[in-house]
């Protein structure tokens, strides 16, 4: 064979290896998320476990008491325990789901999302528990985070009861982290007649279609308290409220190193799947619900 036949041999072999490993990057979806979280600084986890190797890892570089450690609760401490509220099942039907938005678009998503929040609560892992256990004994500051709308609703006098309730149900409670129990961050605008507000251990921005963000409402937050760490650790299912509260910090707590952490464990648990159309029934009478007025206070 001439030295040019050898050439071109290799580099076809070379073409046909480059083209074998695009097509197998391209069915591994995961891979690409990988990527576009690696570029912006976030690490995907699917365990809590995880989430305690970087604790370890960060409480070589600072103090425990410089250090604030926030949790999500829809999607990472707690789910739903319904079919219809499985994540698995929402992203099978997520067209189903963005059909009936544009459908009610006079209704905000986060408040039909407050009466699936109203069904039982199951916790997305039990390690979560030995991983709070774990930072208190540590003496990091640690709080839940969440997106729910504050004020009356239904039969609660303020939503923020229910939340905490649910959390406290399966034996988490950030209430003793700081001294403020009960904070309406009226340094952020109102949505709804209401603030976003700190509620014995529970930051809630308000829902995510009003005028704040969970960036806003974690940097209106730390002025309140008059606090600024050095480390703040977000764990939270939602790649864009990692990369909303980055930017935030950026802009206002340029010193504070931010830790993003997507969690995916609720991705994991999905042990009844449902049909498009009682997807569909399930959500509409959440939205249903939000047109009669027994509701958050508009």
């Amino acid at each position: 064979m001439s030295r040019n036949s050898s050439v071109e041999m290799s580099k076809v072999f070379a073409m046909f290896l480059s083209l074998l490993c695009l097509s197998v990057l391209i069915k591994d979806t995961n891979f690409f998320k990988q990527m576009e979280r690696f570029t912006k600084g976030f690490t995907i986890v699917e365990k809590m476990s995880a989430v305690q190797a970087q604790v370890d890892d960060l409480l070589k570089a600072y103090k425990d008491e410089d250090i604030l450690c926030a949790f999500d609760i829809d999607g990472t401490l707690l789910q739903t325990d319904f079919p219809a509220a499985y994540i698995p099942n929402i992203m099978q039907h997520l067209d189903v789901y963005r059909a009936l938005t544009r459908r009610h678009k006079q209704v905000d998503p986060t408040l039909a999302y407050m009466h699936a929040l109203k069904l039982p609560q199951r916790l997305v892992e039990e390690d979560s528990l030995k991983l709070i256990q774990y930072l208190k004994e540590n003496n990091i500051k640690t709080i839940a985070f969440t997106a729910t709308l504050t004020g009356p609703f239904e039969d609660y006098q303020r939503a923020e009861n229910m939340r905490y309730a649910q959390l406290k149900q399966y034996g988490i409670n950030f209430e003793n982290t700081f001294a403020e129990k009960d904070l309406r961050l009226t340094n952020c605008p109102a949505y709804r007649s209401n603030y976003p507000s700190f509620y014995r251990g529970i930051l809630s921005s308000n829902g995510e279609q009003g005028t704040t963000t969970k960036g806003t409402v974690l940097c209106a937050f730390l002025k309140t308290i008059g606090w600024t760490p050095k480390c703040i650790v977000l764990i939270d299912d939602h790649v864009k409220n990692l990369d909303d509260a980055k930017k935030s910090l950026r802009a206002q707590y340029p010193q504070t190193q931010f830790v993003g952490i997507e969690y995916q464990g609720a991705y994991r648990y999905c042990p009844q799947t449902v049909s498009a159309e009682a997807f569909e029934q399930f959500w509409s009478d959440c939205f249903a619900k939000c047109s009669k007025g027994n509701n958050l206070a508009k």
